[in-house]
């Protein structure tokens, strides 16, 4: 968690997407409020980039687990200029990559 303050007021909080950091934040609000310390557990807060990346990067590879192949073989990559370099990336994702790193001995 990051806090930056300055005279009194609350500048802004980091904190990832944990629901008990939600809790955090209402009961910060009101703790603020009532000292007279203006604060918006919304408004005062930034989500942890990094995290929001990972989540997103999860995302992906759950979808790439369940079929490489479906991105490069949609119908939004039919572009005649693009359907050999997709065919070769599809071919690609087949052969597994990720699984053959995860399984590489180190």
């Amino acid at each position: 968690m990051t806090v930056s303050a300055r005279n009194q007021q609350v500048g802004a909080i980091t904190l990832d997407n944990a629901s008990n950091n939600n809790t955090f934040l209402e009961n910060l609000e009101e703790i603020l409020i009532s000292k007279g310390i203006p604060f918006d557990r919304d408004g005062n807060r930034i989500r942890y980039f990094p995290h929001v990346v990972n989540l997103a990067c999860q995302a992906i590879m759950t979808e790439l687990k369940a079929d490489p192949r479906a991105p490069a073989l949609s119908p939004a990559s039919a572009d005649p200029a693009h359907l050999d370099e997709c065919a070769r990336y599809a071919a690609a994702l087949a052969q597994d990559p990720v699984g053959k790193c995860r399984s590489t001995p180190s």
